[in-house]
């Protein structure tokens, strides 16, 4: 580096430097682009209600292009344009992408605050360091703008929250570092950028305010009696004089988003595509956000019937698309669309932070990998095809007796300690009473003792008490027998289990 860029890093910071820095993401389209997925090929308009009137609040290109303009009424607007295609304005459906960006922007910074209806800001300044550049933060921020989430954007860099967003909203794409600098950068901004309301723009242009820089040129003493102190605060505000206290954006521990589908589809095999992108969406999320799922739920929209609802259930919280898409393929495969689809939503609150495991030292599985490679890949995609109830295991119990020591239970369940002696693989459902012969035992063949014996006595407790002494014996037709004497009655001996 310079010697100049050394004696700057190893100077004191000045009153005129900021430790903040605010990227501001302008959306000047946010309102059109929420309300139609369909190019701008054709005359689109988002329209308002104000005093019982249907205004234009945005108009697509082409409809600006043949004379229709914000502010317009619709009567109007339709005067130059018979087949114009028209929207209410949607608040919540802008909102919410707002949210769903602030999510995904939660890899540039911690601090993000909403600014609605279509604005968003990043403390960007300790983000610099890890990403080396400035512009580095900025150019992942406007490929992923353009290229994934299809948005017209402004981005404006300043010391101040509300400089960044006037310099977003003038469409200057602009980094201002130094608060002293701030004045000179803002000084060319017109006054209509500015948050007041129609009857105080109107009374500054009256008396020759076009600019913020007319406007920093009247006494403040006379801005705060025609126009309250609001204003005074906020051009303060806007230089760094007052602090601004902004919410900072908290992420939900819960996803949902929604894929609206131009083309209606009954063939689930032409959702799949749809599905894998929200699928994405909301493993970027659970990443960005430290967390995993245990659920997620798919509810697919007809036209004029209830939705198509598909819920899967995880043996463990995961965040792999892939694994998530073999589920989903699996229940689309038995499930049959009553109607064609026109939506698709994703939907999860079973939402856990990530914790820390422990995996071997020469282990290549990954923890993100999801299932693939463990026995749980194999049961999940067992139950999405055969059901929950279909998929069961052997668990065994802390019971001495062979008929209690084990039971069917569903697959991954907690069992207790087995017992660390001798049992066969296949118990029979009743023991089997042995023919005795000449002193012997027979069951194929004559039975030799092996290994035994071992005494158990137990479930006095329960009324269903047994003693008996086990053996392990040999058979040469049919292999290692598990057998015992019947202490209660001695005359008999019993096969209870082979050793396979």
């Amino acid at each position: 580096s310079s010697i100049d860029e050394q004696t700057a890093r190893l100077k004191p910071k000045t009153e005129n430097e900021r430790s903040e820095l605010w990227l501001a993401v302008h959306l000047p389209k946010l309102a059109l682009e929420v309300v139609t997925t369909a190019s701008n090929s054709r005359p689109i308009v988002v329209i308002e209600d104000i005093n019982n009137k249907q205004v234009i609040h945005i108009a697509s290109e082409p409809a600006e292009k043949i004379g229709i303009v914000p502010g317009m009424s619709l009567t109007a607007a339709f005067t130059f344009c018979s087949g114009l295609e028209t929207h209410q304005i949607k608040p919540l459906a802008q909102q919410q992408r707002l949210q769903d960006l602030a999510a995904w922007a939660l890899q540039f910074s911690p601090r993000i605050s909403l600014h609605l209806p279509d604005s968003l800001l990043l403390e960007i300044a300790g983000s610099i360091k890890y990403f080396k550049e400035l512009d580095i933060i900025q150019k992942q921020i406007s490929d992923t703008l353009k290229n994934r989430w299809k948005h017209d954007f402004h981005l404006a860099v300043s010391p101040t929250p509300e400089a960044s967003i006037l310099l977003a909203k003038s469409g200057k794409q602009i980094v201002v570092k130094n608060i002293s600098n701030l004045r000179s950068a803002l000084g060319d901004l017109s006054i209509t950028l500015l948050p007041l309301d129609k009857k105080s723009k109107q009374q500054l242009t009256k008396v020759g305010v076009r600019i913020l820089r007319d406007l920093w040129r009247l006494p403040s003493a006379a801005l705060a009696r025609r126009f309250n102190i609001d204003l005074i605060n906020y051009l303060n505000r806007c230089l760094g004089k007052q602090s601004s206290p902004l919410a900072s954006y908290q992420a939900p521990k819960r996803f949902q988003a929604t894929y609206d589908i131009q083309n209606e589809i009954r063939d689930y095999q032409l959702l799949l595509p749809c599905a894998y992108k929200l699928l994405n969406e909301f493993c970027d999320f659970l990443k960005k956000s430290d967390m995993y799922a245990s659920n997620f739920i798919f509810y697919f929209k007809h036209q004029q019937y209830i939705p198509t609802v598909i819920d899967i259930s995880l043996r463990q919280p995961l965040r792999n698309s892939e694994h998530f898409m073999m589920l989903l393929e699996t229940k689309l495969e038995q499930t049959s669309l009553v109607a064609p689809v026109i939506t698709m939503k994703l939907f999860s609150e079973t939402l856990h932070p990530y914790t820390t495991q422990t995996l071997e030292l020469f282990s290549y599985g990954d923890i993100d990998a999801g299932a693939s490679g463990n026995i749980a890949s194999l049961l999940e995609q067992l139950h999405a095809r055969l059901g929950y109830d279909s998929i069961s295991d052997i668990s065994h119990h802390e019971d001495h007796r062979p008929e209690y020591a084990s039971s069917n239970n569903n697959p991954g369940k907690q069992t207790s300690e087995h017992i660390k002696k001798p049992r066969p693989f296949w118990l029979l459902p009743k023991p089997k009473q042995l023919l005795i012969k000449d002193n012997r035992l027979y069951y194929k063949s004559i039975i030799h003792f092996s290994m035994g014996p071992e005494r158990i006595e137990a479930g006095w407790w329960d009324g269903v008490d047994i003693q008996r002494d086990y053996y392990i014996g040999i058979d040469e037709a049919a292999g290692s027998l598990w057998i015992y004497h019947d202490l209660k009655d001695k005359k008999y001996w019993y096969l209870h289990g082979l050793f396979g």
